[in-house]
Order: C-alpha cells, then sequence, then structure tokens
C-alpha cells in the first residue's frame, strides 16, 4: 500500500489545488512557445492572456500555502509543497517575461534554438501535470526529478548555441541586449523546471 503524503481530510483539497495550479503552467507553457513562433504583432496580443495566467498562478499558490497552514502533515511536508507551489507560479511568471522580452523584439524572429527550448519547457509542465497525481504516492516521483534535470541539461546547451549564435551574428548594441535578455529569461525558466524536480525528490527522499 502506498504511503500517503496527504491526511485524508485534506487530501482532496490539496490535490485539487495543485492540479488547478499546473493546468495553469501548461496552458501558460503553450501560449510562451507559440508567441515566441508569432509575428511581432501577434506576440503582443498574447501577453494579457499570459498575465492572466500569472496572476491565477499567484492566487493558486497562495491557496494552496492557507490549506497547508491547516494542514495535519509535517512541517518539512508542508515546507516542501508551498516550495513546488511557489516554483510553479515562478515558473508562470517567467514564461510571461519571455513572451514580453520576445514582443520587444519588433520585427525580430526569435531564434529557432529558443523555440526548440520553449519546447523542452513545455514537455517539463506537461511532465509537472503527471507529478501532482502522484503526490499522493510520492516514491513514483523519482522519473520525475531525473527528467527534469534531463531537459534542464538540454535546455542549457541550447541555451549556450543561442549565445554562440547571437554574439556570431553581432548587430546593434541594443539588439543584441534584447536578445541577452531573452535568452536568459529562458535559462530562468529551465532553472525553475529543474527546481520543480529537486522539490519534489525530496519530498520522496524524505517520505516517511
Amino acid at each position: 500500500m502506498p504511503l500517503r503524503l496527504f491526511s485524508r481530510r485534506f487530501e482532496s483539497s490539496l490535490h485539487d489545488l495543485f492540479n488547478d495550479l499546473a493546468q495553469v503552467l501548461v496552458a501558460g507553457a503553450e501560449i510562451h512557445s507559440r508567441t515566441l513562433g508569432q509575428s511581432s504583432r501577434d506576440r503582443a496580443r498574447s501577453a494579457p492572456r499570459l498575465h492572466e495566467l500569472a496572476s491565477d498562478s499567484a492566487q493558486l499558490s497562495h491557496r494552496i500555502a492557507n490549506r497547508l497552514a491547516d494542514s495535519l502533515i509535517t512541517p518539512f511536508e508542508a515546507d516542501a509543497l508551498h516550495d513546488l507551489a511557489l516554483t510553479m507560479s515562478d515558473l508562470m511568471y517567467a514564461l510571461e517575461r519571455t513572451a514580453s522580452l520576445s514582443a520587444a523584439r519588433g520585427a525580430a524572429a526569435v531564434p529557432d534554438v529558443l523555440l526548440e527550448a520553449a519546447q523542452l519547457i513545455e514537455r517539463g509542465c506537461e511532465l509537472t501535470v503527471e507529478a501532482v497525481w502522484k503526490l499522493q504516492a510520492v516514491q513514483e516521483l523519482e522519473g520525475y526529478a531525473q527528467e527534469m534535470r534531463r531537459l534542464r541539461r538540454q535546455g542549457d546547451s541550447l541555451a549556450l548555441r543561442a549565445r554562440t549564435e547571437t554574439y556570431g551574428r553581432g548587430g546593434a548594441a541594443a539588439d543584441l541586449l534584447r536578445e541577452r535578455d531573452q535568452v536568459e529569461s529562458v535559462e530562468a525558466s529551465l532553472r525553475l523546471l529543474d527546481e520543480l524536480g529537486r522539490t519534489a525528490d525530496l519530498l520522496r527522499v524524505k517520505a516517511p
């Protein structure tokens, strides 16, 4: 019989809130990927929806924090789950920022290598939905943590390529700075994916 992370009294509501937050993240990642590949006019049109999703993620993480304050789980579990929710919300805000930076590029196309990185981030968000369903049996989270680390490493390689291509092309300083900022924003999202995996792995390793 699998170990239960949540007490029966709070299991359903916490689980539902985490699932809602993960679904928001997937929706945001899909729009983020689509936005980076769009024209400058269409990129700007996506901004309000991403801002709305970022606000939703913040509200959901706050509701999770309030529910955790009333839960019967151990302090470590509560802290780890709180970190998990906050990191998911931070990732949504990072996606919003990257999309905003892409809109600021004007007519310049987003490099293909960053579009590839966006697909990795989208995959990580999809895996997070699956991971949320395993919070009731945390020993099953090992594969999630490993895959998030793999995505981070693969994404870091793409970000390095993006930097190399950016400075290899040269151009106006303002354009180089905008592209550098976008690469750094993508890297921030990749770090948050890795952080999600690490937090989930702590829950697995320290489960009673």
